[in-house]
């Protein structure tokens, strides 16, 4: 049975310290996900970050001019959001072997780290903490959960993805927007966008992490 499992641990994230250090206290890190770059030697994290008083350049450009870092490219995504991409020689999340998990994103928060990784039940959730008390890695469990029913669909969700595809809302160009199939269905459009995000998250949920 998959098990999600949110395990916090106690290192700080090195590019977090590296911010603090370089006194920009005004860019916080929400978000992480890390992968092996194309070096050896470098990794690619995946960046959501905040600033309230940044642009693009100068995200890079700050980002850029921390140690171990050798490239940085950012998107705005909303007035103070933005997405980038940092490659980096000093992870601490792979040194850990994070990225050999099914490791949904790491969430930075004072001087640990929240991680979401999916297992495929309380049997590997274990050998992965045990691999954590055998590097000496401090760390609490902050919650457990049986995914029972991953990738299920209601009826309802089903019912409303059948209609989605056969009225060519999913091809491309779109046959029917969200309006007109939410009003085919007497639901309003916010509605209709959120039952289909909900029936699309548990069916990427169990394609990326039900092998």
């Amino acid at each position: 049975m998959l098990t999600k499992a949110v395990v916090r641990i106690y290192l700080e994230c090195p590019v977090v310290a590296k911010l603090k250090v370089s006194g920009a206290q005004q860019v916080k890190v929400l978000r992480c996900i890390p992968s092996r770059g194309g070096w050896a030697s470098t990794q690619k994290l995946k960046l959501w970050v905040r600033c309230n008083s940044c642009g693009v350049r100068m995200l890079r450009r700050l980002f850029q001019s921390l140690p171990y870092v050798q490239d940085a490219s950012f998107t705005r995504l909303g007035r103070d959001a933005y997405v980038g991409f940092v490659e980096n020689k000093d992870c601490v999340c792979v040194r850990l072997g994070l990225i050999d998990e099914k490791l949904s994103h790491i969430i930075p928060d004072g001087e640990s780290m929240l991680l979401l990784i999916y297992f495929k039940g309380e049997k590997d959730l274990r050998k992965f903490l045990s691999s954590l008390e055998r590097r000496n890695v401090k760390y609490s469990v902050e919650k457990i959960e049986s995914l029972k029913h991953i990738g299920e669909l209601t009826a309802i969700q089903e019912k409303i993805l059948r209609l989605a595809y056969e009225a060519g809302y999913y091809e491309v160009p779109r046959g029917m927007s969200i309006v007109a199939l939410a009003k085919m269905l007497g639901i309003s459009p916010h509605a209709l966008s959120e039952t289909i995000r909900r029936a699309h998250k548990r069916l990427v949920e169990k394609y990326l992490f039900l092998e």
